[in-house]
């Protein structure tokens, strides 16, 4: 099943974005009027987009919003580093967000209270309504813990593989919303001509470990300008294959909706670093996190588990 209940379900689904560990590459969407929120994996971008459009959607305001933060759970005595991750907050993956910690609190032993919360009822409905096409939960919400309550967190509910999002259960939303880029071989036109261009400015020369694209911006044996129409051959769908494969999502060949949110959002991976640069990520972040600027909410999230 893709519906993971426990967090060593998570973690161990997660793995590959354990922080800089190892390559699971991250984006950093804008979310809830935030520029930032400290990085997702790429595979759960439009997860996080249905999560901000469905609170906004039904009135929700944010001040505060943080994803990612590499850091053991609070008050576990197991570790959390790059060779053990078992005392890992899962926002060392990135796939959960906290909003408004000072309204949203983090309790223990307390029953649950429509009061303790800045979530109205029909907000958290919509945000647990958000589905994957095969019909599965995408987000749980840390409020339905059984011995804590954590008003604040919202947390990745499946697999990688199992991330792309339903529209049509999206608040504000059309069932076509997710569809309207769908590109694959035989697709002509402006979008694909598009394509072409940014994953060639993206990833051509990123290191070597990216595709490799013949001159930069041949496809298909067609060159392409900005503006110029482009025909998506054999050719261009293995190099989106590749892409997809690098990116954590599933080969299909088929450019829809996650792929373009990756493509757009990409920010780094260790598949795309050099062990440098990936060493420097690391160190600049544990400095960041030292400094108490990197999410400083610390709390004991999931360590129960959301109700069997």
């Amino acid at each position: 099943m893709a519906k993971l209940t426990t967090s060593n379900a998570k973690r161990a689904a997660w793995k590959r974005w354990a922080d800089h560990c190892f390559d699971g590459p991250y984006a950093d969407p804008p979310f809830m009027g935030r520029s930032t929120i400290g990085g997702v994996p790429t595979v759960w971008v439009d997860a996080v987009v249905a999560l901000d459009r469905a609170l906004t959607s039904t009135g929700y305001v944010a001040k505060s919003v943080w994803a990612y933060n590499f850091r053991v759970i609070t008050g576990s005595s197991n570790p959390c580093n790059c060779s053990d991750q078992s005392g890992c907050s899962l926002h060392g993956y990135g796939i959960a967000i906290d909003i408004d910690p000072k309204l949203n609190p983090y309790l223990k032993g307390a029953s649950f209270s429509w009061s303790a919360t800045a979530f109205t009822p029909a907000q958290v409905a919509a945000a647990e309504a958000i589905r994957n096409t095969k019909g599965e939960q995408l987000w749980f919400w840390g409020g339905r813990w059984s011995s804590i309550k954590d008003y604040m967190h919202w947390e990745a509910y499946v697999d990688p593989a199992s991330t792309t999002v339903d529209w049509s259960t999206v608040p504000g939303e059309t069932p076509t919303e997710g569809n309207d880029m769908l590109l694959k071989k035989g697709s002509e036109g402006q979008a694909v001509a598009e394509l072409q261009k940014i994953m060639a400015e993206r990833f051509s020369q990123n290191n070597g470990n990216w595709p490799p694209f013949a001159g930069k911006s041949q496809f298909d044996g067609q060159a392409f300008k900005t503006g110029q129409d482009g025909g998506f051959g054999p050719t261009c769908e293995a190099n989106v294959m590749n892409v997809q494969g690098l990116l954590g999502q599933a080969k299909t060949g088929v450019v829809d909706d996650l792929f373009w949110s990756a493509l757009v959002h990409h920010r780094y991976g260790a598949g795309g670093l050099s062990a440098a640069q990936v060493d420097a990520k690391i160190a600049a972040h544990a400095k960041t996190k030292a400094s108490g600027t990197v999410h400083p909410h610390g709390h004991d999230e999931g360590t129960t588990g959301p109700p069997q």
